[in-house]
C-alpha cells in the first residue's frame, strides 16, 4: 500500500511539472508574438508624419486609439467624423 501511495505522489508531481512546462511554453510563445508585433509596428510607423501616424492608428485600431493619441481636435476633426 505504501508503494502505491509513493507512485501516486510521483505521478502528481510529474503531472504538475508537465502543466507548468506547458504554461511556460505558452507564455514564451505569447512573449515572442508580442515582440514580433511590436517590431512590425515600429517598422510600419518609422518615418510617418503626425497626420500619417493618426491615419495609421485609425486604420489599424479604431477611433478610440486616435482619441487617446490626441489626433481628434480642430486640426483632425475629419478623422473623428469618419465613424
Amino acid at each position: 500500500m505504501a508503494e502505491l501511495n509513493g507512485r501516486f505522489k510521483v505521478g502528481k508531481v510529474v503531472i504538475l511539472a508537465l502543466v507548468l512546462a506547458a504554461l511556460l511554453v505558452v507564455m514564451l510563445i505569447a512573449y515572442y508574438q508580442m515582440q514580433v508585433y511590436q517590431g512590425k509596428l515600429k517598422q510600419d510607423i518609422r518615418g510617418l508624419t503626425e497626420y500619417e501616424l493618426c491615419m495609421y492608428a485609425y486604420e489599424k485600431f479604431d477611433i478610440e486609439m486616435v482619441k487617446k493619441m490626441g489626433c481628434v481636435n480642430e486640426k483632425y476633426q475629419a478623422i473623428g467624423k469618419v465613424k
